[in-house]
């Protein structure tokens, strides 16, 4: 074969492997992109398939089939949370459905986070903060909704609660009605409406709330159970009616044993020569019945003041070795005064309880046993010590307030200033029941540090701003800046211009400037002052020589009302 033929056969071999290379790469490279293609395309699909599925379980919703909306919901949001639609289904789900306040809150926030929350989620999202007792972040969201957004259902009904927390429960009330009165079809609307009405003094209305409430008894509703339940509570309600309860309970199948329970109570109310039987009977049905069962029948027995039958049911062994029927246990002793027994109790080792529990239960035995105070106030302490490193709220709230019930003022007040934080300071109604305590101690110093914690630039601090001034002036605290302090809060409109002329004829009256004190009292109108006040302005009178009027203001004050330090100033005037 000559040299010529085997270099064109190579050749042709080369070119042929060349093309063969190239066809292979470019294969590969559109496989390469195929794939690359395929992935997002796949998953738009996915997302599209997932917010078909949302619209199908809102669907399922609006016809009450809340079960079954509840896996595509779920899938739904497993493969694509960042869908607004889908987000909103998840929240009318938890709203309308079986709440779940926590997962309402999840949801809402998701919504905040994707930048599309609007007024009407924002008021959503504060309510279910309230519901969890969230109130510093409730109010920072909802006073982030435009003044002109706040007229929707849900901002009013959450306004209302805001109103109900300062103590304005008429003005709350009326807010809650016309909130109710926008969507009247609404049966969760129609609950709270008729709960509203079941505590009015008008017969009339008690009647219009019970009939109310039966139509959503009857009703295949997700508020039919607890319609039930405030039937059963209703005083209207006649034997005829509870026998009717007693006969729909079986209907629903959702029924809870609490709501059971609530209908037998109401049942036994009404046949008093049956309660023995009725007893016994459920007794025998639910006395060795599961976990669950058994212990909402120890509850119930001890709601229905039937403690022997209660702890011949939960002897102590099982009091020791199940944690949840431990509390029933020890709470059923202490109903039924038995504080010897439980305090032996106590001194058990490995009891399913915490430190601070058993110790609050040991400052309650001590004290019902008339043991010495250092004992109740060492196991109080030792309680509060526990719940305060790390910081326990919800059990330094416990602690203060069993303190504050057993006469030891001072350390529920420690107790309650220990829940303040920066992430959820102390509320308004908190800091006023601290104030309330302190003040019956006549502790100014403690009242003016209390103070210190209230951010008085929030709405609804006027009464506590004006306290704050005062007290630095009646203790003589802070002399040289109180009025830099009253100057700057009537510049921001946060105490009024009468207070503002009290404070500045006190401030002048502590520093003996008599002149001042002329030309600033002669502004002020009595008869609007609060008592307190009224005996301080009876003593500044008569600094100025004006005795008569002094004594006519100052001798109907009731002493019992103040604290010492103005009934020195009062003294003046008498």
């Amino acid at each position: 074969m000559s040299k010529l033929h085997l270099l064109h056969k190579a050749t042709r071999y080369i070119e042929s492997w060349i093309l063969q290379h190239r066809l292979w790469t470019i294969l590969i490279a559109f496989t390469l992109l195929g794939v690359l293609a395929y992935k997002p395309a796949f998953k738009k699909w996915k997302q599209s398939k997932a917010h078909e599925i949302s619209i199908q379980a809102v669907e399922l919703m609006k016809i009450g089939k809340w079960t079954d909306a509840t896996p595509l919901l779920e899938e739904a949001y497993k493969t694509n949370p960042s869908d607004p639609f889908i987000v909103r289904a998840c929240v009318y789900y938890e709203r309308h459905g079986p709440k779940n306040w926590v997962l309402t809150c999840h949801y809402l926030r998701q919504l905040v986070r994707l930048g599309v929350a609007n007024s009407e989620d924002k008021a959503e999202l504060s309510e279910a903060l309230l519901e969890q007792g969230m109130i510093k972040e409730a109010l920072e969201i909802f006073e982030s909704i435009p003044t002109q957004d706040r007229n929707s259902a849900v901002a009013l009904e959450v306004e209302s609660q805001f109103m109900r927390r300062k103590g304005e429960a008429q003005a709350a009330d009326d807010l809650l009605r016309k909130s109710l009165a926008m969507n009247p079809t609404e049966p969760r609307n129609q609950l709270k409406l008729a709960i509203m009405d079941m505590h009015s003094s008008k017969y009339e209305i008690q009647q219009q709330s019970l009939k109310a409430l039966w139509t959503l008894a009857r009703a295949d509703s997700n508020v039919s159970n607890e319609a039930i339940e405030k039937i059963a509570r209703h005083p209207l309600l006649t034997e005829i009616q509870s026998e009717e309860l007693l006969d729909l309970l079986p209907k629903k199948n959702n029924a809870s044993d609490a709501l059971r329970y609530e209908v037998m109570s109401c049942h036994l109310r009404f046949h008093p020569k049956l309660r023995e039987s009725i007893l016994e009977a459920e007794i025998a049905l639910n006395a060795k019945s599961s976990d669950i069962k058994f212990r909402y029948l120890c509850i119930w027995l001890i709601f229905e003041k039937e403690y022997d039958r209660a702890l011949k049911l939960l002897t102590q062994d099982k009091a020791i070795s199940n944690a949840n029927l431990y509390p029933i246990y020890v709470e059923t002793l202490a109903r039924q005064g038995k504080w010897t027994q439980l305090n032996e109790f106590l001194k058990t080792k490995h009891l399913p309880t915490t430190p601070i529990d058993k110790l609050q239960l040991q400052a309650r035995c001590a004290h019902e046993l008339k043991e010495p105070s250092t004992v109740v106030r060492e196991h109080l302490i030792a309680a509060q010590s526990y719940a305060s490193a790390p910081q326990n709220s919800k059990a330094l709230q416990s602690i203060g307030g069993l303190a504050e019930k057993l006469g030891y003022p001072d350390i529920a007040i420690d107790c309650l200033l220990g829940m303040n934080s920066k992430s959820e300071p102390l509320s308004e109604a908190m800091v006023e029941h601290i104030l309330e305590l302190q003040r019956g101690l006549e502790d100014l110093a403690g009242m003016i540090t209390t103070l210190r914690t209230v951010n008085f630039s929030q709405r609804g601090t006027i009464a506590l701003a004006e306290l704050s001034v005062y007290l630095k002036i009646l203790s003589g605290v802070e002399l040289e800046t109180v009025m830099d302090d009253c100057d700057m809060f009537r510049a921001q409109g946060i105490i009024s211009a009468d207070s503002y002329d009290f404070f500045k004829a006190f401030a002048a009256y502590r520093n003996g400037d008599l002149e001042a004190l002329k030309t600033t009292l002669v502004k002020i109108k009595p008869s609007g002052l609060p008592v307190n006040w009224r005996a301080v302005y009876a003593g500044m009178l008569s600094s100025i020589g004006e005795q008569a009027s002094a004594f006519q203001i100052g001798e109907k004050i009731q002493q019992t009302l103040i604290m010492q330090s103005e009934k020195k100033i009062l003294i003046k005037a008498l």
